[in-house]
């Protein structure tokens, strides 16, 4: 049985969530050894960390876990047993990295690395990062590597990004595989047509598809497609997909978008694009079939500054109306599928937040959290985006 420590991205709770709905619904057997606030422990005999990174849209790195031990000396006697770096090349650049509970023996393990380095007669250049980016900053804690530094120093194929976990015991591992933001934003950027502030973010997409149980070869279902992102990052993780766009301008985008997708990567999925409203969703499906729904609809007219609460009122009323109406024609047509949605809230200048309540839902779907063992206070999600429009994330199954 194998140890891996996920790195849990920004929104942890539900990067944290993510991980453990797409284990379970591909019934991988695995158990949670230890959960921080930035990292999980999971022990596994059959994790596949490769796909896991290709698929996940809130981990930021997997380790393998290497040697456990009481203490960090206990630790540190491990790896000299083992000659773990003797093997390294004469030249390479490492990182050390430091998660879960707080370290207090930081600086014996960098006076260790770089002792050892020079025994062996390495030229081996400790990147320690003195203040990571801003946008980064919030993702990762200082003085961990960051994505972009675990490719750019090449940690990864030197096996030089060094972790350390502490929970109820201490952990060493190496990182075998890194988010890569540069894919992602390349993904993002050379799409033909561009809504940018109407779009959902790639990373959330690919949270809510995983979210929504749906696995390879199935069909996706968003109602509320816009120019396709969901649907685009589906078709990545190898599922089929269907979107419905009300706009018609909008969904000619989502078209253009997916044929260009397709053409580049050949994913070899099917695609549908439908200009319809979602609001009469069983006469603008025709009945075609789908097993799981990921969707961000419509959350309100863009905002540019803090409402007070009698200017955001009548935008959640009229939204509240919509998605009432949303949820009673959709009962019409699931049963067992589940369905992964962003319904909205509004922070206000008196500091009261406004949101959708599950009456919107209730009469038809009940709400699910897939993390009640570990966290029942966790749901719905927050995805803590920069925005005057708040997102909270429901899972929901038919009653």
């Amino acid at each position: 049985m194998n140890k891996y420590l996920f790195v849990l991205g920004r929104d942890s709770v539900l990067s944290f969530a993510e991980i453990i709905v797409y284990l379970k619904n591909r019934n991988i057997e695995f158990e949670i050894n230890a959960k921080e606030e930035n990292a999980v422990l999971i022990s596994s005999s059959k994790l596949p960390v490769k796909k896991l990174m290709h698929d996940l849209g809130g981990t930021i790195k997997i380790i393998k876990i290497l040697f456990e031990g009481k203490n960090l000396n206990e630790l540190l006697e491990k790896i000299k047993e083992k000659e773990l770096i003797e093997w390294m090349n004469e030249k390479l650049c490492y990182s050390l990295n430091f998660y879960g509970k707080e370290f207090k023996g930081t600086k014996l393990l960098e006076r260790f690395f770089k002792q050892k380095f020079k025994e062996l007669k390495k030229k081996a250049v400790y990147k320690k990062p003195k203040k990571l980016e801003k946008q980064e900053s919030k993702k990762i804690k200082d003085f961990n590597s960051s994505p972009t530094q675990v490719y750019s120093w090449n940690l990864i194929e030197e096996q030089s990004d060094f972790v350390f976990f502490n929970s109820e015991k201490f952990y060493f591992g190496l990182t075998i595989e890194c988010f890569n933001p540069k894919e992602l934003k390349q993904r993002d950027e050379e799409r033909p047509e561009q809504k940018k502030l109407h779009s959902i973010s790639l990373r959330l997409a690919r949270i809510l598809i995983n979210l929504s149980g749906v696995k390879s070869n199935q069909i996706l279902l968003d109602p509320f497609c816009g120019i396709g992102s969901i649907l685009q990052e589906a078709m990545f993780n190898g599922i089929n997909v269907i979107g419905i766009e009300l706009d018609n301008k909008t969904s000619g985008m989502a078209r253009k978008n997916l044929s260009a997708f397709e053409k580049k990567y050949k994913t070899g999925k099917t695609w549908k694009i439908i200009q319809g409203d979602s609001a009469f969703i069983k006469e603008t499906l025709e009945g075609k079939k789908f097993d799981a729904i990921a969707s961000e609809p419509f959350l309100g007219p863009l905002i540019k500054r803090t409402l007070r609460e009698k200017e955001a009122k009548p935008i959640m009323y009229e939204l509240e109306q919509l998605y009432f109406s949303f949820f009673k024609k959709l009962s019409f047509i699931t049963r067992k599928q589940r369905i992964a949605i962003v319904l909205p809230a509004i922070k206000c200048t008196n500091g009261r937040i406004l949101h959708l309540t599950e009456k919107v839902f209730s009469p038809y779907f009940k709400s699910v959290n897939p993390i009640a063992k570990f966290n029942s206070n966790a749901f719905p999600f927050n995805y803590m985006e920069e925005s005057k429009i708040k997102r909270k994330i429901y899972l929901l199954e038919r009653i």
